[in-house]
Formats: structure tokens, C-alpha cells, sequence
């Protein structure tokens, strides 16, 4: 079973100059096999709207053309962006010349650019890799243990740095560059999500499942300090398994989702972003 939902950032009503601004997140979901829901293939992307231009285009742009079978390696992918990017870049090098010389000159110097995960389910195991700060979750259960781990990061620090970026006009990085597989028994939730939602997702486990730790960081002065903060001040710790079996109830309809995210944001819990998620139950 999956579901999948975005939506963009929440807009305040002052706020014109964003008004008609684009979901810059975006993401694909195939079924290869729909009877026996076998080869799933999955990508996500979060578009870089604060550098270049078309970032929303260029992270469709990446989902929309994901391969078959999951790259081997950076130089894989940087072979598959090699054979879109000069019909992408051609075509809106001419939009942005129409927009004027500023937007111009901005998309030479700076492209577009945009994270990528994207997931392949091959027989009984899943094969995944990641280029950015996008992130994948994978929540195992049985009767002696809880096992809840999140790639490529796995401290709430790490989301502070700039991440790797797919650029357009830029070869792909080997420290970018993650892959890793798991086997599909036992696993009871694959969650894919662009950054903000993935820095909540953590915050909340590690209230739970990492006291000591989470505490340090309610009285850090930082932004992620003050999320964790917030969140201990105004939500009670729930069990991994509820807080992801709740997250599967909430992303039944966009409308419920969006209303979640931006109730999370106006609580001062989860960073204002685009918010997209893919959540699988095998």
C-alpha cells in the first residue's frame, strides 16, 4: 500500500510576492506489476528555489525521467542526466532570456538544480539512492524490538549544512552520492520526504526513543534547538509505530495532509517548506 501527497509552504496572506509561486517539490510513483504490486519505482525531488531559476521544472524534470533500475554509482547518474539536460537547458535558456537579461544571466551562472531520492523494490529486498538532503525512513517492527532508521541523515545537526544539489549544468559529486538496500521482510513503513518534513519525523522519534539526546537539544540556542523545544513544550512523546501510524491516517487526502503540515507550521514544530511524502507499508 502507498500514499503520497504535497503540498507547498504555507503562504501568509501578506505574503504577495509568493502568491503564485510553484510547489517546487515533486514526486513519481509506478507500479510495474499492479496485480501482484511487485517493481515499484518511486523518486522524489526537492526543486532549490534559492538558487538558479526553474526548480520546480528541473525536479519534475528528474522524477519524471527515473531509470528502471537504480544507479550503481555517481558517474551512473550523472550518464542519465546527460541524456535530458541539453534539451532541458536549451529550452529554458529561451524563457529566461524572454524574462530579461537579470534572469538571464542568473540561469547561466547558477542553473537549476534540486535533491533526488528514489527507491527500487527488486524481488523480496528494496534498493535505494540518494543525492541531497531528501530523505528516506525505514521502520521496522517484531516482538523484541523497534528498529527506525533514517538515510542519509541520522542527526538532526546534519540538516544544518547546504546539501549536494543535482545541477543542470554541473557534474554530479561522489560525496553527494548514497546508496544503500534492505530486505522487505519485517519492514513495516518506508517513508520518503523532502527535508523539512524529514528534520520532524526525527525530531519526534528521538523524543521517544532518544531522550537524552532530544533533551540536549531543547535548550540548544539554534533553529533546530527551538523546533525541539516547541515540540516538547506543546506535543507528548508518542511511540514510533503511533506517530507513523497516524502520519499513513493523515495522508489519506491532500486536504487533510496540507491541513496537518500547516497546523505543524503555525505551531512552530515543523520549518516553513514545501512538504512532500511518500509513505509505502510493503
Amino acid at each position: 500500500m502507498i500514499r503520497s501527497q504535497t503540498c507547498t509552504k504555507y503562504l501568509h496572506k501578506e505574503d504577495q510576492e509568493e502568491a503564485n509561486r510553484q510547489n517546487e517539490d515533486a514526486f513519481f510513483v509506478s507500479n510495474f506489476d499492479l496485480k501482484h504490486n511487485k517493481n515499484l519505482k518511486i523518486a522524489l525531488s526537492d526543486g532549490a528555489g534559492g538558487m538558479g531559476l526553474f526548480a520546480a521544472d528541473w525536479s519534475k524534470q528528474l522524477v519524471d525521467n527515473l531509470p528502471n533500475e537504480p544507479f550503481e554509482n555517481v558517474e551512473s547518474v550523472s550518464n542519465w542526466i546527460g541524456t535530458f539536460w541539453e534539451q532541458f537547458y536549451d529550452r529554458y535558456s529561451q524563457k529566461a532570456e524572454k524574462l530579461g537579461s537579470d534572469f538571464q544571466n542568473k540561469f547561466f551562472e547558477q542553473g537549476s538544480a534540486a535533491t533526488l531520492i528514489a527507491l527500487w523494490e527488486k524481488e523480496n529486498r528494496f534498493e535505494w539512492v540518494i543525492y541531497g538532503d531528501s530523505c528516506i525512513s525505514i521502520f521496522s517492527k517484531n516482538e523484541i524490538d523497534n528498529t527506525f532508521e533514517m538515510f542519509p541523515y541520522s542527526l538532526p545537526s546534519q540538516f544544518y549544512g547546504y546539501p549536494y544539489l543535482i545541477n543542470v549544468q554541473e557534474e554530479c559529486l561522489q560525496e553527494g552520492f548514497e546508496k544503500g538496500s534492505f530486505e522487505k521482510e519485517n519492514v513495516n513503513f518506508i517513508i520518503l520526504t523532502s527535508d523539512a518534513l524529514s528534520l520532524y519525523i526525527l525530531l519526534k522519534v528521538w523524543q521517544v526513543e532518544k531522550k537524552e539526546e532530544f533533551e540536549k537539544l531543547t535548550v540548544e540556542n539554534s533553529k533546530i534547538g527551538n523546533l525541539a523545544s516547541k515540540i516538547d513544550e506543546i506535543e507528548k512523546p508518542i511511540s514510533t509505530n503511533d506517530f507513523l501510524e497516524n502520519l499513513w491516517e493523515i495522508m489519506e487526502s491532500k486536504e487533510s495532509f496540507e491541513k496537518w503540515c500547516y497546523e505543524k507550521y503555525n505551531l512552530g514544530v515543523l520549518e516553513s517548506d514545501d512538504y512532500t511524502c511518500v509513505i509505502i507499508k510493503p
